[in-house]
């Protein structure tokens, strides 16, 4: 997919350079920005699959039991609420240090 992009894009280049007729040069940069938009969106939608199955992976949900990638907040909350405890003292007070000087 990226080397008929950049072939698309070598061959715009060429066809303006040379002076082509202007509908060739405009169906060359539509067949450009197709490809580059196609390949956008392949790549965002391989990092969509890897954020879910890590999450997924980190959520302990078994595989036969896994959400499309439309629930993800699902999964980030269901891991926030499952698997963060807290060190901090349940109330704390301003100012509050074990220096007696203060």
């Amino acid at each position: 997919m990226q080397t008929l992009m950049q072939t698309l894009k070598q061959r715009f280049r060429q066809s303006r350079e040379e002076g082509a007729p202007a509908h060739v040069i405009a169906d060359l940069d539509k067949s450009y920005a197709k490809e580059k938009h196609e390949l956008l969106k392949s790549k965002h939608q391989m990092q969509q699959e890897i954020v879910t199955d890590a999450v997924a992976s980190s959520a302990s949900v078994p595989n036969h039991q896994r959400t499309s990638s439309h629930s993800i907040w699902d999964l980030l909350r269901r891991y926030k609420t499952d698997h963060v405890h807290s060190n901090l003292p349940a109330h704390t007070l301003d100012n509050a240090s074990p220096d007696p000087r203060i």
